[in-house]
């Protein structure tokens, strides 16, 4: 009888903690291995454009659950883990391009449509607008010269350059936001898209990236063709490491979702095959954090994915990682003190709000 009375007395205060966790929750039930639930985004949205000053992430325009184009912004306290409305871009953008300078987010380009996507009526864009996010305002600024969505930029010397998408051909054009003008620069020498193309800065110069290879001097406003990747993709992602870009993942001309991995060496003008990841990625996302590049879902031949895995340029190797909790395509990525966040996106058939961070020494 008294082991009875003693178990009860045990029992009765784990029932009741069992019961105020299932009530209230607990910050452990959002915890995955390495992957945190943090506060959701105001607004669903997916093909929309994020950027990180002082510590705080902005989510800029996209598309909400309804298809519908917005030009809602959203400030990401990492510390608070809160979200705060900011001052709405003047023009609703999706596909749009953003880039950041002393401290200044520029927001360029992109398309709209009208209300509940009702005529499907596509209005290509090239505006361009300023925010700073000490002041909270938005100042709008010399429109580019052509409409540009889907389209490159790069920042280089404290310019903006533009570069190919939707409607624009192979023009370049750069803001120099000290002047406050574009100029129209030489033209790339292949038409190029966030979709078959991608870019990354290497001492100065811009590499665009795709079908074939080019390479942008800004300071002789020229280019020159380099070698061609060996296997063709779109829908991929690039990043570079000491030196060297990796191209990974996308579609084949065929329209196979690829997991291939190639190494581009700017000193040989040599593309080099690399162990492949684990997964085959389309529509997915790369950060590259101590040297090392961080591969998220994305979608295969399947659907959306939620897995991660880490490459080691040093050893060439790929290691699976924890899967994040959503599956999700067309999102964003930013990294903030070592942290990875994982934005938004397009998940089970609709744009999502959810957010989660990714501690990659977990």
């Amino acid at each position: 009888m008294r082991y009875c009375n003693a178990m009860k007395k045990m029992i009765v205060p784990v029932l009741a903690a069992i019961l105020i966790l299932s009530l209230f929750g607990c910050e452990s039930a959002q915890t995955f291995t390495g992957w945190t639930a943090k506060s959701d985004m105001l607004t669903p949205r997916e093909q929309f454009q994020t950027q990180a000053v002082n510590g705080k992430i902005y989510v800029l325009g996209g598309l909400d659950q309804y298809s519908n184009s917005l030009s809602s912004v959203e400030e990401y306290d990492t510390e608070t883990n809160r979200w705060t409305p900011k001052a709405s871009m003047s023009t609703p953008r999706a596909d749009l391009q953003t880039q950041v300078i002393n401290g200044k987010i520029y927001a360029m380009g992109g398309w709209n449509n009208t209300a509940n996507n009702s005529q499907n009526t596509i209005n290509q864009l090239s505006s361009v607008e300023e925010y700073d996010p000490a002041t909270g305002v938005w100042t709008k600024k010399p429109s580019m010269s052509v409409t540009r969505s889907i389209f490159l930029t790069e920042t280089v010397g404290g310019k903006i350059y533009a570069m190919g998408g939707t409607g624009s051909g192979n023009t370049v054009e750069a803001y120099d936001p000290a002047a406050n003008t574009w100029t129209v620069k030489a033209p790339m020498l292949a038409t190029g898209s966030a979709y078959n193309s991608q870019t990354e800065v290497i001492e100065g110069k811009i590499y665009v990236i795709g079908g074939t290879v080019e390479i942008y001097d800004p300071t002789t406003d020229t280019w020159s063709r380099k070698a061609s990747m060996p296997e063709s993709r779109y829908k991929f992602q690039v990043q570079a490491i000491k030196g060297k870009i990796y191209a990974l993942g996308g579609v084949d001309a065929n329209g196979h979702v690829l997991s291939s991995v190639e190494e581009y060496s700017p000193e040989t003008d040599k593309w080099t095959a690399k162990s492949p990841m684990a997964q085959q990625r389309m529509e997915f996302q790369t950060e590259v954090v101590g040297e090392k590049i961080y591969a998220f879902g994305g979608s295969d031949e399947k659907g959306a994915l939620s897995s991660s895995e880490e490459y080691d340029p040093a050893a060439d190797k790929w290691t699976e990682k924890s899967s994040m909790i959503t599956p999700r395509n067309w999102f964003q990525i930013k990294a903030v003190d070592g942290k990875i966040y994982a934005l938004g996106g397009w998940s089970n058939g609709k744009a999502v709000p959810s957010v989660e961070v990714y501690t990659p020494s977990i």
